[in-house]
């Protein structure tokens, strides 16, 4: 399945909002709000695509924390 132009365009942006020190608890893990925030600021989708692009965010976020999961076991 071929990835949209709006979902590789979240997945970069996540990937680059990881990659900042700001978006991480003090017990290192990932404050999504911040990351939200970031992705949102960056991406800046349009009133009528916000359900879209949350779909998306959180999509590639629940991959993330899974991936994170499997790394603790």
């Amino acid at each position: 399945m071929a990835l949209s132009t709006q979902e590789l365009a979240v997945i970069k942006s996540v990937t680059k909002a990881l990659g900042s020190k700001k978006n991480y608890n003090a017990d290192y893990s990932v404050n999504w709000n911040f990351v939200d925030a970031d992705v949102f600021m960056d991406i800046n989708p349009a009133d009528d695509d916000i359900d879209a692009h949350y779909e998306m965010f959180n999509r590639f976020a629940s991959v993330v924390e899974a991936g994170i999961a499997a790394q603790g076991e």
